[in-house]
């Protein structure tokens, strides 16, 4: 999904040059039907909808174009969300509480109904193996591997994120503490506190795996 269009606009564009835009979503799937197509609609990355807006394309409208997809009577387009933030879930089912809305410009609210868009997390990798490799593949100076304790930071300030293990890889082995992961911890609301803490409990696994010769 480009966000620099509408999901009716993307969709009518790739089904059918002749359909005569904007056009609602339910007329969309009404003409699909008479069309006997279906669709597979990808809206990847939707967390950062919620946070702003892209050109001329309201992220508001954007939500509520992908609300009423949930709701179309003859089913011809179906839908799937994607994103990297652990808040999207409750973006998603309206779920967000009051004094947080601020945060999030576009969120307005609205529940796509988890039953239409049942959720499942895809959580990072855990294994300590598939994380060594990774540190492994992201390292630049490989004559150099990074010893146990500092992966053991990489992994609780990441949680196994590439694109965040990437980002630590490449810093300074120095420069990183577990006493500055418990400082910067005041910083974080309390649900990622609590994601954070579960992180840690999983990596102490490294602890008595440790070989000084690593």
């Amino acid at each position: 999904m480009t966000m620099a269009e509408l999901p009716s606009t993307l969709i009518a564009k790739a089904v059918d040059d002749c359909i005569q835009l904007p056009i609602r979503i339910d007329e969309l799937d009404k003409h699909l039907s008479r069309e006997n197509k279906f669709v597979l609609f990808i809206a990847d990355e939707l967390d950062s909808v919620f946070l702003s807006s892209y050109g001329a394309v309201d992220g508001k409208q954007i939500i509520r174009e992908i609300a009423e997809i949930g709701n179309t009577s003859q089913g011809r387009i179906h839908c799937i969300i994607s994103g990297s933030s652990h808040q999207l879930r409750q973006l998603c089912f309206g779920k967000r509480p009051e004094e947080d809305r601020y945060n999030f410009p576009n969120y307005v609210g609205i529940n796509l109904n988890s039953t239409k868009f049942p959720a499942h997390w895809i959580y990072p990798f855990l294994g300590k193996r598939d994380f060594d490799s990774a540190v492994r593949l992201l390292q630049k100076d490989d004559t150099n591997p990074l010893d146990t304790p500092t992966k053991i930071i990489i992994y609780v300030h990441t949680g196994g994120s590439g694109r965040h293990m990437a980002e630590m890889v490449s810093q300074d082995p120095k420069t990183m503490t577990l006493d500055s992961y418990s400082l910067s911890m005041e910083k974080f609301s309390p649900e990622d506190h609590a994601l954070l803490q579960a992180i840690f409990t999983c990596v102490i696994d490294f602890i008595p795996a440790h070989d000084p010769s690593d």
